[in-house]
């Protein structure tokens, strides 16, 4: 009953990829283009960046040329010939250092009265549904959008012309990264020296484009692998893993070259005669895809997750559905928010992969968003409930994803709910912990959650083995043998720590200093027995120890890793103790003393300093007690 109500959607069906790892992601046919499931689920959460190239206005009724068009025509009115093996950029460039008005005279190229926007300009703009949810970026000149933004929607939204750029974070409606024919020639980017200025000495651009690119799903329409514009966009994009980036491409095009940039193509067969025809039939195929079903299936699963379960057999297999396809399923994840559909959820088994160590497939992570984004702050309780059904197991990535909201989510966690899940996650691998825990720790310190901030300290400052290849003396004392070495690392970042530590820690040790000592001086001995098992160090020496010149803050200590940051913290923790708590402070400064490790020695010797109730002789024969001198 409900599949045929749905038989349309159903002739889109997902499908396997072919040729790559099935395990990446699934393709949806639509037209004549394999659409990335990620990129359908993108323009459904409203996360969709439509990035268009001068492609975008070659065709008819538009005519306008391409880049490479565009100098030739410059070049002609300039009485020049272009050599084609010449950066356009840079031969315009020349132009302008002779005193030719280039600027202006493409002003007047891409002023044609008889040229109007193509019938793809107006498919892209379909795409977003209405003219509040239009998001287009183009390095076009030219004001077809805005004209095809008036004929599709009967209004504009905002535009901006480079270089006044909006956030590229947070932005809807047109901007024009290059300039535009309607605002003052003088800003359009063509010359070398624009785009050094756009791109390297002001740097607009290439911000716009970063926070753009980390923020938003983007698919590029219009440019070729080869196109003189892509190579300046390529400073501008950040390393994969943020969000993904596609492109439409002709099939003729470098699948490889797009690839090497980060950005996946979504190739179409180019047709002999009509060129390009098969891409404004695909992108308006998916226009028309999108808009007649995803408001429809969007209300029902709002009117559907609005009660709690349960439900109706029918809503029941609907919802299902929904539930197991890549692009409506982000209506559910939008709008149910009770414990209860989370429950439901979890019963119905699609929740499982949340908590396996498996890689989850595009369903499961908006699943997984929706649980991190929706409970993990608002009803911890119900999320500790889901995670001991399933064995107290997290999947790697479901755990990075609670971490963010632990950083950066709302509402901002009380101290109980923040030290329970710091308590969980240092206990699975792989969550991405330490990405995140600047925010955390922060939030740690201003909502007094003293249990998770030691938790979180110690998950940071644990060391790690890391093994390398050395050198040591061999039998001959005048040759060295190659051997297998051990070095420390740490989750945990240096210079966040340092900055973290001073900015709070010192000042927290009223509520910190009597959990923190036992955290500090274990990992402390951990580092020295790790260094022992590999013949590294000694009771008498060690190379941590050697390269800290003095427990005070000294101008030649050498450690600057997180070592560092565990001897800081433990001297401090230890003269706090001494100002407030002897007792405490005589204990800890006793045990470091009979300890094996150089550094808690040293310590106790930088304690026992500053004890103020034992005199200078009384302090000198500690010392010659325990046969340090």
């Amino acid at each position: 009953m409900i599949w045929k109500r749905f038989s349309s959607v159903a002739l889109l069906s997902p499908r396997p990829k072919e040729g790559r790892n099935d395990a990446e992601h699934e393709e949806m046919r639509i037209g004549h283009i394999d659409f990335d499931e990620r990129f359908l689920a993108a323009r459904e959460s409203n996360d969709l960046v439509v990035f268009a190239g001068a492609g975008v206005s070659m065709g008819p009724p538009s005519n306008l040329p391409s880049f490479a068009g565009l100098t030739e025509k410059v070049a002609r009115w300039a009485g020049q010939r272009w050599q084609e093996d010449e950066p356009p950029e840079h031969f315009l460039g020349q132009l302008v250092h002779e005193g030719k008005l280039v600027h202006e005279q493409v002003v007047e190229i891409l002023s044609d009265p008889d040229s109007r926007p193509t019938p793809l300009h107006e498919g892209l703009l379909d795409l977003f549904g209405n003219v509040g949810r239009v998001r287009i970026v183009t390095t076009n000149f030219d004001a077809h959008f805005e004209s095809a933004t008036q004929n599709v929607f009967g209004n504009l939204p905002d535009v901006y012309r480079a270089p006044a750029l909006p956030l590229g974070n947070d932005f809807t409606g047109i901007v024009y990264l290059h300039g535009s024919i309607r605002v003052n020639p003088k800003w359009l980017v063509l010359t070398d020296q624009d785009f050094g200025r756009a791109y390297l000495a002001e740097g607009w651009a290439r911000r716009f484009l970063r926070a753009m690119f980390a923020r938003y799903t983007v698919l590029f329409v219009g440019y070729s692998h080869k196109d003189t514009v892509m190579h300046y966009l390529a400073r501008g994009l950040p390393p994969e893993g943020i969000k993904p980036r596609f492109a439409l491409v002709s099939s003729t095009d470098n699948v490889a070259r797009w690839r090497y940039l980060g950005i996946e193509p979504l190739a179409y067969e180019k047709e002999e005669t009509n060129g390009h025809l098969k891409l404004t039939q695909s992108v308006t195929a998916w226009a028309e895809f999108v808009n007649r079903g995803a408001l429809d299936t969007e209300r029902r699963v709002h009117e559907l997750v609005s009660s709690p379960p349960p439900l109706d057999p029918e809503s029941h297999d609907y919802l299902k559905w929904v539930l197991q396809n890549n692009v409506p399923v982000t209506f559910f994840a939008r709008h149910a928010n009770s414990p209860e559909w989370l429950n439901w959820a979890d019963q119905e088994g699609f929740l499982e992969s949340l908590f396996s160590s498996q890689e989850m497939d595009s369903s499961a992570k908006v699943l997984a968003q929706w649980v991190a984004d929706k409970y993990v702050l608002q009803h911890p309780e119900a999320v500790f409930s889901l995670i001991e059904r399933h064995d107290t197991s997290l999947n790697p990535l479901f755990g990075t994803m609670i971490a963010q909201q632990l950083g950066l989510g709302s509402p901002v966690p009380d101290a109980n709910t923040l030290s329970r899940w710091i308590s969980l996650l240092c206990e699975c691998e792989g969550v991405g912990l330490e990405h995140q825990f600047e925010a955390i720790l922060q939030r740690c310190f201003d909502t007094g959650a003293h249990f998770g901030t030691v938790r979180l300290i110690d998950y940071l400052t644990a060391p790690k083995v890391r093994l390398r290849k050395g050198w040591r003396p061999s039998d001959s004392p005048s040759e060295l043998k190659q051997v297998i070495q051990v070095d420390l690392s740490f989750l945990g970042d240096a210079h966040s720590l340092k900055e973290i530590w001073e900015d709070n820690g010192t000042g927290n040790l009223n509520d910190l200093a009597r959990e923190l000592w036992p955290v500090l001086s274990k990992n402390l001995e951990h580092c020295h027995r790790v260094l022992r098992s590999w013949d590294q160090a000694r009771p008498e020496w060690d190379p941590m120890s050697w390269r800290r010149s003095a427990i005070q803050p000294h101008a030649q200590n050498h450690i600057l890793g997180v070592e560092s940051i565990l001897i800081d913290a433990a001297r401090d923790t230890l003269e706090w103790a001494i100002e407030n708590d002897m007792s405490l402070a005589r204990t800890w400064i006793e045990a470091a003393a009979v300890s094996q490790v150089p550094l808690l020695r040293r310590l106790a010797i930088h304690g026992m300093s500053l004890v103020p109730d034992v005199t200078p002789d009384d302090k000198i024969k500690w010392l010659l007690e325990k046969g340090w001198i």
